[in-house]
């Protein structure tokens, strides 16, 4: 079987030894590999590793039967790599190895039963690279188009060709005899063909030779008029053959007749006539919406183009409000194919030069060719310019397409539309693309942005620039805060509450520039006098702007004050917040948080619990409005805080669970509190036996707080609680599942961030010691990644780590692998355990099938060289060890299965392992070598080993082998 496939079977001691199968592999293990090879690429992308898989089956043998599935797979492996493969060259070389592989298959099996499946995949695979150099031939120039080009339409001739063979054969079965994946294969077979037709028509048609193709586009015609003869008016087959003949006409610039084709899919899946859809719409299920939606994306683009081109810009723009406005009334997800027609009706739009009336959201737009015509027909709200929603529509594909070539091409239509000549953008428009950048936190960028958008209102009228000059001088403000530009943001802020008056906003940037003020002044060692003053104006245009600018002034001079840490003035100014203002609540709270930090712990507490207690209950301390009920929450969050910690720094665990068993879930983004009460309640579970809630609080601080230093706490005492809790118990079923539990949170843990090389050390050591071997070997694999040239822990990696990862893989019977790892450090030298390990990746061993059997596992050996190496290593070993200790006949076995498996290179070395067992009979003067017994059930054997080869183990063994040699 594969060593790269991991099966895991029962336990083994990784002192035992094992030989390859040498019986043929059976069908139904053959399929699992299989199957394990066709995830490798289609999951993975490990397209070496699948081929890797498929040449151990071949060698091993198979039926014949799966021989040729086998075949097929590895033709599918080459076509799944290249679907998946983003780099062009490799892409095609996988595809050129693909096409290679079918066409020797089919060569090679014409009587086969998978015949048929292997050329309908040469014909898909074939249309799918010649997709790909049509994609690459768009940047190719000079040799390399013309060499790429040659190539594509080899490709496709060849495929066509067999495409006709195949669909005349299908075509000769009687349709009411035709199986349904015939008549889907037969559909698909004639689509491709048609394709393949009109991509070697556009090869022969150039400048010089116009009419080059004409042969090849009228046969793709001919062969998707059939299809959709045969396939029935409406059906997915046909409606993909109408956007296909749609395709063929416009590769021959034959706009009007592309355009045809186009709007008869539109019209048969989403008609535009609004009545028509909502009477077809009633009876159809959500799914068959989206197909009919698929096809609209699919057409749209090819519509776009053929309406524009032909001239036809006005009904281009009313087809692209209708793709539009249907996916946003009807809410369906837009595809990569959605996104390319979403492209086009943009830059139709923005060629148009036309307008857009109605409702965006609710999917009401209406093109109209002039203002006036919009005007009359809708409210100034729902007024834009084409220009505009085309910029729009470009935005929003950008911000969806995050990283791909979709993203470059909205750019691009975005640096069309706005540094197209005498095109006026919408000042909210400009603030939209700004705000992508600052959104993406490209503060630099944004501030550019931002600065165009002041540019664009220079000529307007005062509510105008007033409007938007606050606004824009808002973000402006905080992109220099982002930057740490203080004093450039406090301008910017005390600009847009000057300056720009819009009182919507005004207030807001009254509030940033007294905070900013405020944090520079604290910072100052200069100029302090002018900083004062600037901070009074401030404080002024804070009370001009805000409702209770008073309170929030004075609740700022306490929040001063306290981080300043003089309480007595700090409780002074919340004194002075009025009740009536929503301030009021907070400073309440803050003056028990002062008592607290002046170290009135009882003052402190009994002013949080009536807060908690009496009067955030009372009726009349009832609340309105969003703002207010923002600052009790916040209140809240303190007052709770502060008594949770109170009564955990005295040790009243159950009070601690009390007050703070819902504080996550009230107030998960007090990022500054909430981890700190998440720990506090962690450790009174903890104190309190209760250790499932300690770990599900823990869990919720992992998976909410990953990087907060409160967290990290939490998880070192949750972790040290456990160890010391299993230290303490004598139960091993108890002790057993501790280790479990520290080793699942040891797993959690150090799945987030970058964990320590001892976290991740632990990890591996719990699951090691639990058996778990298939979770310790990612652990040691990272720990191996990371840490093997660091200068603190690359030593431990070469000593400790790399010997355990070889014993991991042994144990999942990865003997391939196990031999890659331990190699290097068995020929350099190594530990005698760590030495036997690497003979095992070798020479395998034999295991109990616990029906009185044994069940070989084979090793990594191919060479003499390598089992000679082996029992040189072996001879060694034993001349080290306890003359006739357990350890000593250990390596004698191992010796003997050695020549064993080098046997089958060369039968010569049966006889030596013969003789191994023989001489060892005869020192003993025992045939039934009774002394081994005796040996590994000593006291004085070590437990490992005697875990490994007592009770009989070891000596069942040796006259296995005997039996097996005498045959």
């Amino acid at each position: 079987m594969s060593t790269l496939r991991t099966v895991l079977g029962p336990a083994v001691p990784f002192l035992l030894a094992a030989a390859p199968a040498f019986a043929q592999v059976s069908d139904a293990e053959a399929k699992a590999e299989i199957e394990f090879a066709r995830g490798l690429a289609a999951d993975w992308a490990f397209v070496d590793l699948a081929e890797q898989v498929i040449r151990e089956l071949e060698r091993e043998g198979v039926t014949k039967r799966i021989g040729e599935e086998l075949g097929i797979v590895k033709c599918e492996v080459y076509t799944i790599g290249a679907k998946g493969e983003r780099d062009p060259v490799r892409r095609n070389e996988l595809f050129e190895e693909a096409l290679t592989a079918y066409a020797d298959f089919i060569e090679n099996n014409r009587s086969s039963s998978q015949l048929a499946k292997a050329e309908a995949a040469f014909v898909n695979t074939s249309a799918l690279y010649a997709q790909a150099l049509a994609l690459a031939l768009e940047e190719a120039v000079g040799e390399e188009a013309e060499r790429m080009r040659a190539r594509q339409t080899d490709i496709l001739s060849e495929a066509s060709k067999l495409t006709q063979h195949l669909i005349d054969g299908l075509r000769s079965i009687p349709s009411e005899d035709r199986t349904e994946e015939e008549t889907r294969e037969l559909y698909e077979l004639m689509l491709n063909r048609g394709k393949m037709l009109a991509e070697i028509g556009k090869t022969h048609t150039t400048p010089a030779t116009p009419e080059g193709g004409i042969f090849f586009f009228n046969q793709a015609i001919q062969t998707l008029e059939d299809l959709v003869f045969l396939a029935v008016e409406g059906t997915p087959p046909a409606l993909r053959a109408y956007v296909a003949m749609g395709d063929v006409f416009a590769y021959q610039q034959d706009w009007d007749n592309a355009a045809t084709f186009y709007q008869a899919v539109i019209e048969q899946t989403i008609p535009t006539d609004r009545d028509v859809w909502l009477d077809a719409s009633k009876d159809l299920t959500e799914a068959q919406k989206g197909l009919r939606f698929l096809f609209l994306e699919i057409a749209t683009k090819g519509l776009m183009e053929a309406l524009v081109n032909s001239g036809r810009i006005a009904e281009a723009c009313r087809y692209g409000l209708h793709y539009y406005n249907t996916q946003r009334r009807e809410g369906f997800q837009f595809t990569p194919y959605g996104y390319l027609s979403l492209l086009a009706v943009a830059r139709a739009l923005l060629d148009s030069g036309g307008f857009v009336g109605g409702d965006l959201v609710t999917g009401d737009a209406v093109w109209y060719e002039t203002e006036e015509e919009m005007d009359a027909n809708h409210p100034e709200r729902q007024q834009r310019s084409s220009v505009d929603l085309a910029l729009r529509l470009a935005q929003g594909i950008n911000e969806a397409n995050r990283g791909n070539i979709l993203q470059v091409r909205a750019q691009k239509l975005i640096s069309d539309i706005t540094s197209r000549a005498g095109v006026a953008v919408a000042p909210d428009v400009l603030i939209e693309a700004a705000e992508g950048e600052y959104f993406e936190k490209n503060y630099s960028i944004a501030l550019e942005s931002y600065r165009r958008v002041m540019r664009s209102i220079e000529g307007a009228d005062t509510a105008t620039r007033s409007q938007y000059g606050s606004q824009v001088l808002n973000k402006v403000g905080r992109c220099f805060r982002a930057l740490d530009r203080p004093l450039e943001a406090a301008m910017a802020f005390r600009e847009g509450c000057t300056i720009w008056q819009d009182p919507l906003i005004a207030g807001t940037n009254a509030q940033s520039y007294y905070s900013m003020m405020t944090t520079i002044q604290r910072a100052a060692v200069l100029d302090k006098d002018a900083l004062a003053a600037m901070v009074r104006e401030a404080e002024q245009l804070v009370q001009k702007w805000e409702t209770d600018a008073q309170d929030q002034v004075q609740w700022t001079i306490g929040e001063r004050e306290r981080n300043n840490k003089d309480y007595p003035k700090a409780i002074e100014a919340y004194k002075a917040v009025e009740k009536s203002s929503t301030y009021y609540e907070k400073a309440k709270v803050q003056i028990g948080n002062c008592h607290f930090r002046m170290g009135e712990v009882d003052e402190a507490l009994k002013i949080f619990d009536d807060y908690v207690e009496n009067y955030v209950r009372a009726p009349e301390n009832a609340i309105n409005g969003a703002a207010a009920e923002t600052r009790r929450k916040e209140a809240l969050a303190v007052a709770e805080f502060y008594r949770g910690l109170i009564v955990y720094t005295r040790g009243e665990h159950e009070k601690v669970v009390e007050y703070l068993a819902d504080y996550f879930a009230k107030y998960p983004d007090q990022t500054g509190f909430t981890p700190f009460s998440m720990a506090n309640l962690m450790r009174s579970y903890l104190a309190l036996g209760k250790r499932a809630e300690a770990r599900q609080v823990l869990a919720q601080m992992v998976e909410s707080y990953p990087e907060e230093t409160k967290t990290g706490e939490a998880s070192a005492a949750f972790y040290t609680a456990l160890g010391e809790m299993r230290e303490a118990s004598q139960d091993p079923e108890e002790r057993t599942g501790i280790l479990r539990e520290m080793a699942e949170y040891l797993e959690i843990s150090n799945g987030l961030g970058s964990p320590k090389y001892q976290n991740l050390r632990n990890e591996s050591q719990h699951w090691m010691e639990l058996g778990e071997w298939a979770r310790a070997e990612p652990v040691l694999v990272r720990i191996q990644n990371v840490f093997a040239d660091d200068p603190e822990a690359g030593e431990a990696v070469a000593k400790y780590v790399l010997p355990d990862l070889g014993q991991t893989f042994l144990m999942q019977r990865k003997t391939a692998e196990a031999r890659a790892v331990l190699e290097p450090i068995a020929l350099e030298g190594a530990s005698k355990e760590t030495t036997r390990a690497w003979c095992l990746s070798v020479i395998g061993w034999p295991q109990e099938d616990g029906s009185g059997g044994y069940e070989v596992v084979p090793g990594a050996g191919e060479t003499a060289e390598d089992y000679s190496a082996v029992i040189d290593k072996l001879a060694a070993l034993r001349g080290v060890e306890d003359r006739w200790g357990c350890r000593f006949y250990g390596d004698k076995f191992m010796i003997a299965w050695g020549y064993y498996v080098w046997g089958e290179l060369d039968s010569r070395k049966r006889e030596s392992a013969k003789e191994q067992i023989q001489n060892m009979a005869n020192l003993l003067g025992e045939p039934d070598l009774a002394s081994i017994d005796a040996a590994c059930d000593s006291e004085e054997t070590p437990k490992d080993v005697r875990a490994a080869f007592g009770n009989g183990v070891l000596r069942a063994r040796f006259l296995w082998l005997r039996s097996m040699l005498n045959r």
